[in-house]
């Protein structure tokens, strides 16, 4: 007698990814080194064994172990202050809070073998339940990312999709390479906040749902907050709000959603208030984003073409995916309040004056891939068979293999991490270079990953 499969593995599909996943988790690094990656680091620490907010004690930690690699995180968080009196720590807490479903059991259990670290906290161990617990999210948001783009597409496309936006994005950079940033968390919320709207009701309970599951998000990221438009402005473009009775129940369900956002936020807001000594302070050692943000967007189209980082440069499978989403947002009010929170992340990124040169790729854009995911499945379903068949693998070919030629370039410091190079110069190093160099990228990645991704002692910690 066969036995039936639970219903979340009937989806061969979604059982390929699920295997995929597993065969790519041993390649997930299990260190924490840069200095963001501290910051957000030093909440969880701090509140599982000191429960403050008093972080000199985790700076202090990783300054002790290495004094030059560490020297800008001594100079900018052991010697200021917030105007509250505390070392600043200008991260979000909700990385934190999520990491914490693997921290917390993994220290409990060292506790209980007497086989933890010295100060505790610290050890292998802890360190790489982080690193797994993002890697995992991300997994899973990769999931969630897949049942959104079925929703639009046809099981196939939304299958390629899926995998094409995992493995030809930057998200690959941060699931794998530098697990405990904050992006891979972003992008789990993100998509799951994407799945659950396109599968809630109407009802109070759904609308406060959605909207803690915002709140979340923006406690990852606070700028993701604008990820809310899709829901928010939804009843807008689809025509609903035109119905009897309309503006009354979209103004409704907006209340409920802001009330279940804040109830989510409101720990970040405390934090923010004991820390900075304000509710609306994010930046312990700034009060304003002036000189940091333009209402012009004066970076619209470095943000887009610039090889330093631009989008269409460095994640061309984003091409075919706004394309998608284009035609997806001509045909259905769902696919226009999508491509809205995605034109509003690509202004506030439009208009920083500072780029954010440290990481891999526009690394803000990370929790806006759900979205891209769901226009390249649109593209695939409605596009790509009017195309020759050989062209759209080469497409997809190349796509993957451009980004994982960038992630050795920007791993071994082919390119500058915090400026920009000509596009000749790009291209030349992804042809000539990085074939030349890829063995010995293997080779330390697989047994010398800690000699590929160096904090640069002379720069300043990014800032979001």
């Amino acid at each position: 007698m066969s036995m039936r499969r639970p219903p979340w593995l009937a989806n061969r599909y979604r059982n390929i990814l699920l295997l995929l996943f597993i065969g790519f988790a041993p390649l997930t690094t299990l260190r924490l080194y840069a200095i963001d990656e501290i910051e957000y680091f030093a909440y969880l620490r701090s509140a599982v064994f000191d429960r403050d907010l008093d972080f000199t004690n985790e700076y202090r930690w990783f300054v002790d172990r290495d004094p030059v690699e560490y020297r800008s995180l001594a100079e900018a968080f052991l010697v200021a202050r917030t105007p509250a009196g505390h070392p600043p720590n200008n991260a979000p807490i909700g990385s934190a809070m999520l990491w914490s479903a693997l921290y917390v059991p993994t220290v409990l259990t060292e506790a209980l073998l007497g086989r933890g670290s010295s100060p505790p906290g610290y050890s292998a161990r802890d360190i790489a339940a982080v690193c797994v617990a993002s890697m995992l999210y991300a997994a899973v948001g990769l999931l969630f990312a897949h049942e959104a783009c079925r929703q639009f597409a046809s099981e196939k496309a939304a299958f390629w999709a899926t995998v094409m936006i995992w493995l030809g994005s930057n998200l690959l950079f941060y699931m794998y390479v530098t697990p405990p940033m904050s992006h891979a968390n972003s992008f789990f919320v993100s998509a799951l906040l994407l799945w659950a709207w396109l599968r809630a009701g109407e009802g109070p309970k759904a609308a406060m749902a959605i909207g803690f599951l915002g709140g979340l998000l923006a406690s990852v990221r606070w700028q993701d907050a604008l990820s809310m438009l899709t829901p928010v402005s939804a009843p807008i473009v689809d025509g609903q709000i035109h119905r009897r009775g309309g503006v009354r129940h979209w103004l409704a369900s907006s209340s409920l959603m802001a009330l279940g956002f804040s109830i989510a936020f409101l720990p970040q807001l405390f934090v923010w208030w004991r820390l900075n000594g304000s509710l609306l302070r994010p930046f312990g050692l700034m009060s304003t984003v002036e000189g940091r943000f333009s209402l012009a967007a004066p970076c619209f189209l470095g943000l887009l073409f610039s090889p330093f980082h631009g989008l269409f440069v460095w994640t061309p499978i984003l091409l075919p995916a706004f394309l998608g989403l284009g035609v997806l947002a001509v045909a259905d009010g769902r696919g226009r309040a999508i491509a809205i929170a995605v034109a509003a992340q690509i202004y506030l990124l439009s208009g920083y004056v500072v780029a954010f040169g440290h990481g891999f790729g526009q690394r803000l854009f990370v929790s806006s891939l759900p979205a891209a995911a769901v226009g390249l499945a649109v593209f695939i379903d409605r596009v790509a068979p009017k195309l020759p068949r050989a062209l759209t693998v080469a497409a997809a070919v190349f796509c993957v293999w451009w980004n994982l030629s960038l992630m050795v370039q920007h791993s071994l410091g082919i390119v500058p991490r915090n400026q920009g190079v000509s596009l000749g110069t790009l291209i030349h190093n992804q042809i000539v270079e990085v074939p030349l160099r890829l063995p010995d990228a293997a080779w330390r990645y697989l047994f010398n990953r800690s000699s590929l991704y160096k904090v640069d002692p002379e720069s300043r910690p990014a800032r979001e």
